[in-house]
């Protein structure tokens, strides 16, 4: 699935760290962006670690601690 590859790529992930973070195979990964073949709760998963990456990503970092 486009989407899912493009969003990866934005993030700077690999195949690899995006499977390690979402608690999927690299395998499923790969499937994932060339086929779009995937359940719906792998989908929700890549979908919610990319998403969380940018949240992560946009947040002020405070350097009092």
């Amino acid at each position: 699935m486009k989407e899912i590859r493009d969003l990866r790529k934005k993030k700077g992930l690999t195949q690899e760290k995006l499977a390690s973070l979402s608690g999927v195979t690299t395998v499923t990964v790969n499937r994932a962006e060339k086929s779009g073949k995937m359940r719906h709760s792998t989908y929700i998963k890549l979908l919610t670690i990319l998403n969380n990456m940018e949240d992560a990503i946009s947040m002020p970092v405070h350097s009092s601690l």
